[in-house]
């Protein structure tokens, strides 16, 4: 045991120099060995002090840091532990310390010592657990046992029991699934399902009719019948001070922000529309080759929809409209505004990953996906065997002769990969 004013040998590499100093070692050299109270050396001291085991009685040297004064010091957790097994110090240490307070196991009625901070919650104390497991089970005094209630099936009209819960929770009681399927199947079709679209309105921007649910009518405030007739209603509209954040300013640093909250949603799977069907059948054909790839992967502003960590390769899915295929839209500027944020974001994306990763990406798209999954299969293989290097990496430039994967004459490149995309046409 080390006291405060306790002289220590230690060897002076040059710390502690005023302190020294106020003890009469203005001459001491490097590599010196010395005695000093250890209560003058810093806590933030290297400096390795000699103690004695309180065991095993072997001289060991330990930082400063590593020393608690007025406490007992040890050479390895070894000798801690036989210490604390077999000394009579740290059983009276450990006991002053603790204040026990004797009690008795509720399920054996045998005697026991409990700290004070055990003493919560219901007051009970047990043993050991299975002492607690056998009593609780016994008694249940926490959550009573109630008894179940008899319900009829409302198909078949058989009795049978359930709980409470269930039976308050439920509006229909079924005794199998065969009776809750024949149910369904005869009661609750065409207009009687809740989401039954057969609501006809015209659509707010072309003018067809559309069928929508009661539902989308009591929360939505326009009508559209696609997707590309809710965003050219929005570019007409939306416009202005008509504009949610009409106004708003953000600075770069907000905006950079932003992006990397937006992606790390993305990756953590917060915005289910990402689940597209094209990237689902992506999915089952990674898992059917078995080929390592883990889905969702987020690149600070950007999420990857699948990516290799071992071979630094990544897999893209583009769908046809969001991503402007230039085999179904053969001029930019016949593409939507909505087209084209989203293509300069694709082209930002590929710069940022090439630049600062290195990764050359597969774009699988939506065509192929649907139509010619057979050549998105050997794409991918080619693309793991070849360790990322392909003559092209878009799956529309690609055929099937054979059953062999060949590139075709005339390359295509998407919008996002052209060094001019608004002047530039197939």
């Amino acid at each position: 045991m080390i006291v405060q004013n306790q002289l220590v040998e230690i060897k002076w590499h040059g710390s502690n120099r005023k302190t020294l100093e106020s003890h009469g070692y203005i001459y001491t050299k490097l590599g010196d060995v010395i005695k000093i109270p250890v209560c003058h050396l810093s806590e933030k001291s290297h400096v390795k002090v000699k103690i004695i085991c309180d065991w095993c009685n072997n001289e060991k040297l330990k930082r400063r840091t590593d020393i608690a004064l007025d406490g007992n010091h040890f050479c390895n957790t070894s000798c801690y532990g036989k210490w604390l097994k077999e000394s009579e110090d740290a059983k009276s240490i450990h006991q002053k310390r603790v204040n026990r307070i004797l009690t008795h196991c509720k399920c054996c009625n045998k005697n026991i010592q409990k700290k004070p901070s055990e003493f919560t919650g219901h007051g009970e104390h047990y043993c050991s657990r299975s002492c607690m497991a056998k009593h609780r089970n016994a008694t249940n005094d926490l959550n009573p046992k109630k008894e179940k209630i008899e319900v009829k099936c409302d198909l078949c009209g058989k009795s049978y029991k359930v709980h409470e819960s269930v039976s308050l929770k439920n509006k229909w009681h079924f005794c199998s699934r065969e009776c809750y399927s024949s149910y369904r199947s005869e009661n609750l079709v065409g207009d009687k399902i809740y989401n039954y679209q057969g609501i006809i309105k015209e659509c707010d921007t072309c003018g067809s009719e559309t069928k929508v649910t009661e539902y989308y009518l009591e929360n939505r405030k326009n009508i559209f019948c696609s997707k590309e007739c809710y965003y050219d209603f929005r570019a007409k509209h939306y416009i202005g001070e008509k504009h949610p954040q009409f106004g708003s300013k953000k600075t770069l640093e907000q905006r950079e922000q932003m992006s990397i909250v937006t992606s790390s949603r993305i990756a953590n799977g917060e915005f289910p529309q990402t689940n597209t069907s094209i990237q689902i059948k992506i999915r089952r054909l990674i898992e059917k080759l078995n080929v390592p790839f883990k889905e969702e992967i987020q690149f600070k502003y950007y999420v990857l929809d699948f990516y290799s960590e071992n071979s630094n390769l990544a897999i893209e899915v583009m769908g046809d409209y969001w991503h402007g295929s230039p085999l179904k839209y053969d001029n930019y500027d016949s593409l939507h505004d909505i087209q084209k944020k989203d293509i300069k974001r694709d082209k930002s994306k590929k710069t940022y990953l090439d630049k600062y990763h290195n990764i050359k990406v597969l774009y699988l798209w939506e065509y192929d996906i649907n139509n010619n999954i057979d050549i998105c299969e050997e794409l991918i293989l080619n693309y793991v065997e070849a360790n990322g290097k392909l003559k092209d990496y878009n799956s529309f430039n690609y055929k099937l002769e054979n059953e062999t994967l060949k590139i075709n004459d005339n390359i295509i490149l998407p919008y996002f990969m052209r060094a001019n995309t608004k002047h530039q046409t197939i």
